[in-house]
């Protein structure tokens, strides 16, 4: 009993192995008539060629006028004989990658070991909250006008303050501030 389980488990192997032979060939032969088994043509090298060129050109195109217009910025600011406060020292850039590694090695082992459905769920409640409160924010224009004024006036409004101060050898400057609503 237990050798005819074998056999037919053998039997069931070989076949399957057979199966995906026979996909194989297909697939190869679809190839060779210029379609794949989706039913659409195949990639020509000129359209991965422009789709290439065209992912490069756009990762490389926000960097390069985003380093223009700093530069811009900062000899704007060089001509008034002002200073730039966003500097980055030696100590700085020399620690970026400890911390971008440890930032990479926390995300590889939460997705290792957190489970792919809580994953979804965090990630689900996440862009739930942030669709909730963009089509709040979106409506809040809308409907505000059309509620009567009990409920506009319970309404809170948060305004955020962000004082900065920094050190400089001039005594009695004022703090930059920077306000948000």
């Amino acid at each position: 009993e237990l050798t005819a389980s074998r056999k037919s488990g053998s039997v069931k192997l070989i076949q399957a192995m057979a199966d995906v032979e026979n996909v194989t060939n297909v697939s190869i032969a679809g190839d060779i008539n210029g379609s794949n088994l989706t039913g659409r043509d195949a990639a020509t090298t000129e359209g991965i060629a422009l789709t290439y060129s065209g992912l490069l050109l756009m990762a490389l195109a926000p960097i390069f006028f985003g380093a223009a217009r700093s530069v811009i910025y900062h000899s704007g600011l060089k001509r008034m004989g002002e200073e730039a406060g966003d500097r980055i020292d030696m100590k700085d850039a020399a620690m970026f990658p400890l911390y971008a590694s440890g930032g990479l090695f926390g995300l590889y082992l939460f997705f290792k070991f957190v489970p792919k459905e809580y994953v979804n769920l965090m990630l689900s409640v996440l862009f739930l909250g942030l669709g909730v409160s963009g089509l709040a924010r979106a409506c809040s224009a809308i409907l505000e006008p059309l509620l009567p004024a009990f409920i506009t006036a319970r309404i809170a409004k948060y305004h955020l303050q962000l004082t900065v101060t920094q050190p400089s050898e001039k005594k009695g400057t004022q703090p930059q501030s920077c306000t948000a609503n």
